[in-house]
């Protein structure tokens, strides 16, 4: 009899996500489903952001649950339906824009200098919308 305890959601969702697949194999409930979206602009609350280039988004989701996660600039979203998740990402990437784009590099640590930097290069316009 194993005696191991039953894994955390957080471990599930983490095993779910190192798995190899691809979204035209995937099933709806046993594996999970990934693919790439391609924003060239992103709303978050009352605030626009445009963009230079395309921002390449993973999204991976699964029964439990799913991420949104782009490298450049490296901002992921988490959430238990897809929708929580997107919204998440959008929520840290305005986050970031207001509080690191803006700050002097003094005040900041090298990543998230770095994180700035990706941002700046990024976006090229941010509008509050009326």
């Amino acid at each position: 009899m194993d005696t191991a305890t039953a894994p955390t959601e957080f471990e599930k969702l983490s095993i779910g996500l190192h798995r190899e697949t691809d979204a035209s194999n995937a099933t709806q409930h046993n594996k999970p489903h990934e693919e790439t979206i391609y924003l060239a602009k992103l709303a978050c609350g009352n605030k626009d952001f445009l963009f230079s280039r395309e921002l390449v988004i993973k999204v991976t989701g699964s029964e439990e649950g799913w991420i949104f996660k782009s490298e450049d600039p490296e901002i992921v979203g988490f959430g238990l339906q897809r929708q929580d998740a997107l919204l998440a990402f959008r929520q840290d990437f305005a986050t970031c824009w207001d509080v690191i784009a803006s700050k002097d590099d003094s005040l900041l640590t090298l990543d998230a200098i770095d994180l700035k930097n990706s941002l700046k290069s990024l976006v090229t316009d941010s509008r509050v919308v009326e």
